[in-house]
């Protein structure tokens, strides 16, 4: 996980793995956060706003997913290098569902298709 290498992106662990050495493994590995599906967009919406803040400040509090980019600490997000006006309020919770949905195509933890 990027985490354990020194980087500084934000990892939030979304897997079905539910056991308590699981959680540990994800934390240890360079986690932020774990959450075990199926969850509420509303709570990992939450816990986005949680890692964000504490990363508020820091060299790299971006989110990728494709041609995606969500800066949290700039609220801002860009689509294929062009930036894309979203409310402030709807700014994580629509990050939160873009990544909960690509998370339901693979589960990084298993390797497999969910």
């Amino acid at each position: 996980m990027a985490g354990a290498r020194g980087d500084t992106t934000p990892v939030i662990v979304l897997t079905a793995l539910d056991k308590v050495p699981d959680r540990i493994a994800g934390l240890n590995a360079g986690g932020d956060d774990y959450m075990v599906k199926p969850f509420d967009l509303s709570e990992l919406s939450a816990r986005i706003g949680s890692v964000a803040r504490r990363y508020a400040g820091k060299p790299n509090p971006l989110l990728h997913l494709a041609d995606l980019e969500v800066d949290l600490a700039g609220r801002s997000v860009r689509r294929a290098g062009r930036a894309v006006t979203v409310a402030r309020r709807r700014l994580v919770h629509g990050a939160a569902t873009a990544f909960a949905r690509q998370s339901c195509r693979y589960d990084a933890a298993s390797g497999q298709k969910c």
